[in-house]
């Protein structure tokens, strides 16, 4: 099962699942980054969703440093993040390895899409789980981007690691609220609260 899911919840959550660390601070990367972006015109509001992928750092690409992390640690991985919005905010900035076609409305797959298009390769874990790849999103894959992330459809824009993760690599999802309404709004309501607040429950997933 190339596609592994866990969502941040106090029955099925927790350290011993494959990528628990790492998916929670690309929670907290997104939180912080999207306090940043989340700003009257900037196009992307609470009701948009938010992703980030963990992969191989390049400092060398020149891209922007990432938010600060707690305790002033370095991380070990850089942080792609992608956005449910980015098919609007594409027409109005500029975004490293944006696709010809443009942006879809699914914040997971236009994270793997930037990843791709700017040659970046997904962070590994290391063992028991050496070499699987993880990612956070805020809501739980849809009908259609759950075989997308597979790499056997879901329609739209290509998956640049379809080939990878319909074979042998894993690759963990994780999620916090689920695909529907109640889930939705949720999802909203916590995207308008402080940034403090956001990061206090984080801690507690």
């Amino acid at each position: 099962m190339p596609v592994v899911l866990h969502q941040f919840t106090v029955a099925v959550g927790g350290v011993m699942n494959p990528g628990y660390l790492e998916a929670l601070e690309l929670a907290r990367q997104c939180a912080t980054h999207a306090h940043t972006q989340a700003l009257p015109g900037a196009g992307i509001a609470h009701g948009s969703c938010w992703a980030a992928l963990a992969t191989v750092p390049n400092p060398g690409a020149g891209f922007p440093l990432g938010n600060a992390v707690a305790g002033g640690a370095a991380l070990p991985y850089g942080v792609v993040f992608g956005n449910s919005r980015f098919s609007i905010v594409g027409a109005l900035a500029v975004v490293p390895g944006a696709p010809a076609v443009g942006f879809s409305g699914h914040a997971e797959r236009n994270a793997l899409v930037v990843a791709g298009g700017n040659g970046l390769v997904p962070y590994g874990l290391v063992a028991p789980n050496a070499g699987d790849w993880v990612m956070y999103v805020q809501l739980h894959p849809c009908v259609y981007c759950l075989p997308w992330l597979q790499g056997v459809g879901g329609g739209g824009l290509l998956n640049p690691f379809a080939g990878l993760i319909a074979g042998a690599q894993n690759l963990h999802v994780w999620y916090r609220w689920a695909h529907n309404p109640v889930g939705c709004a949720a999802k909203d309501t916590w995207n308008g609260l402080p940034l403090a607040t956001k990061l206090a429950q984080i801690n507690t997933w």
